[in-house]
């Protein structure tokens, strides 16, 4: 290498190295800087490109849901598959709430995937109000209750405001069905106010919250006019988005078992039942004559609404567009008031658990597994119909207990244990992995 280099002495000079290859030696060297210093402005180019490219990702924080919708399609944006791996799955804190900040910083630079994500992820500032519809008796209590199961179930805060209440505090619990007459205009009055209070308390309640929370006004809310006022209202606050839950219900024997039940609350607890059902259906007449069902024309055509007929047996949808409205457009699809049991149980013993062995997935039960598996079937079949004739001497129609579905993993061993309960009439058997065994890892089989 050093055979020309000036000064060099002579002994330094390696006489194997022609000049052939120490013209190739120092071009490869010459190429690698250049390739090395072309690839470090690619680079920088690159990042300056991104920083400047389009309009700078909007902050969750500081938008309202509607801003957050999607306005064209992907263009020059990562493949579906790389966002929806960054962007849907949620990560939690450890209080369970949900939280938008943990969304990849990386991919927020893109503006499409920050839309993308916004569909997925409430920002930490939506706060939501869900607004009941429909006449009494039509459920809407019970609908309330399993939605603040479910939303506090995944983690999101949720208060229920309920306009009923505020009227028995302030001392009108036993008011007769006189007080919910549309032509007294003095009682008339009395309801809007106790509809304002609940509101302002909702309101109060969302602005103390720090992450994604649900006010649920719980009332009838029957008229276009009492609808557009909760809108209204809801415009005074900030990044607050409504959707309208309606409980529609014809169903002469569903409604005749709500109206039982209202004689247990506290407007008619301690009255005579025959007076107090005769002052309730009188009360859902006065309500029937002004009563207007949720249209596609409120709020200028971009009213949010939900409508469940009968309680589960059909679900209306309209501009349900972002993560918590579909959630609960979901969650009610599934909703049901037929009367079931579950069982729990574990599967059978098998051999090799009598041996010791850890994981190993054999369809092969013991004596005692055997037995097992024919006593579960039998306690099944018996408690069933003892479950099933007491509901049809009620002629409950909506009882639904004859059908019988079997969930099991799909190991052999859960097989086995099911064999005698696949025999049984009317059974459905659903194989999920989700119901196997953890894995015994490195001692799998041992």
């Amino acid at each position: 290498f050093f055979r020309h280099w000036p000064g060099a002495a002579p002994e330094m000079r390696p006489p194997f190295l022609g000049h052939r290859v120490e013209l190739g030696v120092c071009g490869g060297i010459l190429a690698g800087v250049i390739l090395h210093a072309s690839f470090i402005r690619w680079w920088r180019q690159r990042r300056r490109g991104l920083e400047d490219s389009g309009p700078a990702p909007p902050d969750p924080d500081a938008m309202g849901p509607q801003e957050l919708q999607p306005t064209k399609p992907f263009t020059g944006s990562p493949s579906a598959g790389a966002i929806s791996s960054r962007f849907l799955t949620r990560k939690w804190s450890q209080k369970g709430s949900f939280r938008a900040e943990d969304v990849c910083a990386q991919s927020i630079r893109n503006p499409s995937a920050t839309r993308l994500a916004a569909l997925t992820v409430p920002s930490k500032s939506s706060k939501y109000v869900l607004v009941m519809v429909g006449l009494p008796a039509r459920g809407k209590s019970y609908i309330v209750r399993m939605m603040m199961r479910y939303l506090r179930w995944v983690g999101i805060k949720a208060e229920l405001f309920n306009v009923g209440n505020y009227r028995r505090k302030s001392g009108m619990a036993a008011v007769s069905a006189k007080f919910f007459d549309p032509s007294n205009q003095d009682c008339q009055k009395q309801r809007e106010e106790l509809a304002s209070f609940a509101q302002d308390d909702m309101y109060r309640w969302l602005r103390d919250q720090d992450d994604v929370a649900v006010g649920i006004l719980d009332a009838t809310n029957t008229t276009a006019h009492r609808r557009t006022r909760i809108l209204a209202r809801s415009r005074q606050e900030e990044n607050i988005t409504v959707f309208f839950v309606e409980s529609i219900c014809d169903d002469a024997k569903i409604l005749e078992r709500n109206y039982r039940m209202k004689l247990n609350n506290e407007d008619y607890r301690h009255q005579d039942p025959v007076v107090a059902l005769s002052d309730f259906k009188e009360r859902v007449r006065k309500y029937e004559l002004i009563y207007e069902t949720v249209s596609d024309s409120e709020d200028e055509g971009n009213i949010c609404f939900i409508k469940i007929f009968n309680v589960g047996e059909k679900i209306t949808t309209r501009n349900c567009a972002g993560y918590l409205p579909s959630q609960v457009a979901f969650f009610l699809m599934n909703i049901h008031i037929s009367p079931r049991r579950i069982w729990l149980s574990r599967h059978s013993e098998s051999v090799d658990q009598v041996r010791g062995l850890l994981g190993r997935d054999s369809g092969e039960v013991s004596a005692d597994g055997e037995k097992y598996a024919s006593e579960l079937a039998q306690f099944i079949k018996r408690r069933t119909a003892e479950f099933s004739d007491e509901h049809h001497s009620n002629e409950d129609k909506s009882f639904e207990g004859d059908k019988l579905i079997v969930l099991l993993g799909t190991q052999a061993v859960h097989q086995s244990t099911a064999k005698y309960l696949s025999q049984l009439p009317e059974v459905e058997v659903v194989r999920t992995s989700l119901l196997n065994e953890l894995r015994g890892g490195e001692f799998d089989g041992m």
